[in-house]
């Protein structure tokens, strides 16, 4: 089985971050599932909160959809599935200050998962696809990987139950994992 890594339900407004387009790169360069060129250069996000109620959280969530990872969550993930992500330096300017403590985490592994013939997918008028109305996986789809986006939705990052639960173990606040089938009933 699998998971999607979502933004949680109940995540406040006001810890939501602000990706600064004008002096970052564009984000979508890390939605391809692929490594993104290595410039060196950070990506800023700017949030209405101190510092300090960003603090515990392992995730925090920004307008990009993009996990801006804790130090402590970034670690994992490099011991668990390294070889599987990048991470890219990033700037969060708060009200009170900045830091630099902080990683986006750029998925490097794509896989298909999302089942054709048993999901219903939501198109626009000109054909493409751009959500569904009902979603299932295909059983085993992940192969051996445990962090991947979706080759048929990159917008989904897709999470093995074997790594679902190690997160959670962590008990670190930010993190949604949830079923497809609870996402898209």
């Amino acid at each position: 089985m699998t998971y999607l890594w979502r933004t949680p339900g109940n995540y406040p407004n006001r810890l939501m971050g602000m990706y600064q387009r004008r002096v970052s790169r564009d984000s979508y360069a890390f939605r391809h599932g692929k490594p993104a060129k290595e410039t060196g250069e950070r990506v800023d996000f700017v949030f209405e909160c101190r510092l300090a109620d960003l603090k515990g959280l392992g995730c925090v969530c920004n307008s990009t959809l993009i996990p801006l990872v804790s130090p402590r969550l970034a670690d994992f993930l490099m011991r668990e599935v390294g070889e599987d992500i990048q991470l890219i330096k990033a700037r969060v300017i708060a009200k009170d200050g900045e830091t630099d403590r902080y990683k986006l985490l750029n998925i490097t592994r794509l896989v298909s998962c999302f089942d054709k013939d048993k999901s219903k997918m939501l198109y626009l008028p000109e054909g493409h696809m751009y959500g569904f109305e009902y979603l299932v996986h295909k059983p085993g789809c992940m192969g051996s990987s445990h962090l991947a986006r979706d080759a048929g939705y990159l917008g989904h990052i897709i999470v093995s139950d074997e790594l679902a639960a190690k997160m959670r173990a962590l008990n670190m606040p930010g993190i949604s994992l949830v079923r497809p089938e609870d996402v898209y009933p």
